[in-house]
């Protein structure tokens, strides 16, 4: 760096804190800082690097935290040290690949040595750097935070693609994304969603937020980090506590820089992904069902059996993919039959309010489960009232007789 002009040296330390979610973080003390802790592969610390390095580069600006036009850049600046680190990774695997000794390393052993000599004086080395890390202010320095950058592009494709967002985040949730690790990890730390694309795509993050926080039930208590139009400075506020017309403002402005997420909220999030992405699968499955009058398949019972289906009334066949899990309620000890339902349907509910719902004959006192195999032909449609019970209800009805997989009963 010296040799491009850059006159000031910048010590690159390795350190290993599992406690913070930081993979990199460049120091008010000029110091460029990995945490082996979190980082997962060469690659990974490849591309931290080159983000902190980039940082490291702008700060030889003596005025680059003085002067207030500076503030416009630094979303700029945050994007082009991802794009750095990002593009300074690639390098390195294709070199490694191509006139070094192969592909980079795809996991981090957290090898300090191949001697005790080697291992005794690397754990001091770190030591003494985990010392440095833990007395500098993090919040004057820049961080690649363990979480990664989600593009808003991505988001932005979420949004605009039909509507909902649990496409655009299809890998949250699955287990192996950084948000859900650091969640499975305890992690008490908030966690920060940066956006690399601006304007058009940061418009509609908000709106994911919004989105998500609806299929969880609650508003998700989220802060957000944007450039204030009136004093060009970096401010923070909590969404829901921002009037709309502010709102509107930054969002229009294309100034928001990211969403800081609680831990807490960020288990909701990644709940309310999974069960929105279980309920669109089943959607589609019943969509691309077979569909007829709830009379047609009430007269497929014997005449002495009360219609389970409210008549005039529609009900649709479809055959299950072998994902979903559907429970069965009873007042015995035997778990089979052919009536099941969805378990967000009875959630909350009493035994009493289960049987009315459902016009049972009795008052059940257990609970089972089944996850029907792929193919298994199904019904379902609305239940008619029956036993003096005002059903209502959406009812399962398994075509095919299963005598195997049902759990066993426990009491409701």
């Amino acid at each position: 760096m010296v040799e491009l002009g850059y006159t000031q040296a910048v010590d690159v330390k390795l350190v290993a804190d599992s406690q913070d979610n930081r993979k990199g973080h460049y120091g008010e003390d000029n110091g460029i800082y990995l945490n082996d802790a979190n980082l997962n592969n060469t690659k990974d610390l490849a591309t931290t690097l080159g983000h902190e390095t980039s940082h490291a580069i702008d700060n030889q600006d003596p005025s680059i935290n003085t002067n207030p036009q500076n503030n416009a850049s630094k979303a700029d600046n945050e994007i082009y040290a991802q794009n750095y680190g990002d593009d300074f990774s690639d390098y390195v695997e294709f070199a490694s690949k191509n006139y070094g000794d192969g592909n980079l390393a795809d996991s981090n052993n957290k090898n300090l040595g191949n001697t005790p000599a080697e291992i005794q004086r690397n754990t001091n080395l770190v030591n003494n750097n985990n010392q440095d890390y833990a007395g500098i202010d993090k919040s004057k320095g820049k961080d690649f935070v363990v979480t990664g950058t989600l593009t808003a592009a991505a988001i932005y494709a979420a949004i605009v693609g039909d509507g909902n967002p649990v496409d655009g985040l299809e890998t949250i949730g699955q287990g192996n994304d950084p948000l859900t690790k650091v969640i499975a990890q305890g992690s008490q730390a908030a966690i920060e969603l940066s956006y690399e694309h601006f304007p058009k795509a940061t418009e509609k993050t908000l709106d994911l937020i919004a989105k998500v926080g609806t299929q969880v039930g609650n508003g998700l208590d989220v802060t957000v980090k944007y450039i204030d139009d009136k004093t060009g400075n970096v401010a923070s506020a909590k969404w829901n506590k921002l009037d709309k017309a502010t709102q509107d403002q930054i969002r229009g402005g294309g100034r928001i820089l990211s969403v800081i997420v609680p831990a807490g909220t960020a288990g909701k999030i990644v709940k309310g992904i999974k069960e929105a992405k279980a309920l669109r699968k089943f959607d589609k499955l019943i969509a691309n069902g077979k569909n007829d009058s709830a009379d047609w398949a009430n007269s497929q019972f014997p005449k002495k059996y009360s219609p389970p289906y409210t008549p005039g009334t529609q009900v649709t066949d479809f055959v299950s993919d072998g994902k979903i899990e559907f429970v069965r309620v009873v007042s015995g000890k035997k778990p089979r039959g052919q009536w099941i339902m969805r378990q967000s349907d009875i959630k909350g509910l009493t035994p009493q309010q289960i049987a009315d719902k459902f016009a049972l004959e009795n008052v059940p006192t257990g609970i089972t489960s089944i996850k029907p195999p792929k193919g298994v032909k199904i019904r379902t449609g609305k239940v008619n009232e029956n036993f003096d019970r005002p059903g209502g209800g959406t009812q399962f009805q398994l075509l095919d007789k299963l005598d195997k997989g049902w759990s066993d009963v426990t009491p409701l």
